[in-house]
């Protein structure tokens, strides 16, 4: 699911792309650089909660993934109300 990422470095802010989102985590594509280890804080569209993240992997293409440390219940239910039906690609 493509959703706009707000994402949240220090007292930087970037916008973004998902190009995969779940429960656990999602991926995006940026042209700012990320370590792994690096943590972040994310605002994801229709997704009315703050998530803290962390960058577990990276590409040479710029595409980065991130794991979510705070999953709420709260936040399990929308992801999934945004991710039903869909199929893995």
């Amino acid at each position: 699911v493509a959703k706009e990422v707000m994402i949240q470095i220090g007292d930087q802010v970037i916008s973004a792309a998902s190009q995969t989102l779940a429960v656990g985590g999602l991926s995006f594509k940026s042209e700012q650089q990320f370590a792994k280890g690096q943590k972040i804080k994310l605002k994801i569209s229709d997704v009315h909660e703050e998530v803290e993240g962390e960058i577990v992997w990276s590409t040479e293409l710029n595409s980065f993934g991130v794991k979510f440390l705070n999953v709420t219940e709260n936040l399990k239910s929308q992801v999934q109300g945004l991710t039903q039906g869909l199929i893995p690609t």
